[in-house]
């Protein structure tokens, strides 16, 4: 019987979600959402870039800038 009691505290204890494993959890899905938005807008604003910047250097100057801009949101 003792082995029960152990084997099910040990699985209690690393397998329960408590405060600190739910915020790293949450903490992970939150960041993660963000990359994976923050990927998305930028392909929209390559393609817009493309669309309405007919100049190739002011397509890399303004591509340049959306990329400190998002990097200074994620961060």
């Amino acid at each position: 019987m003792k082995e029960v009691i152990d084997y099910t505290s040990i699985r209690y204890k690393y397998f329960s979600i408590n405060n600190d494993t739910g915020n790293t959890i949450f903490l992970f899905i939150v960041l993660g959402t963000l990359i994976i938005v923050s990927f998305i807008i930028e392909e929209m604003m390559k393609r817009i870039f493309r669309q309405y910047v007919k100049n190739e250097e002011s397509y890399v100057r303004a591509h340049k800038m959306f990329e400190k801009v998002m990097g200074t949101f994620i961060l």
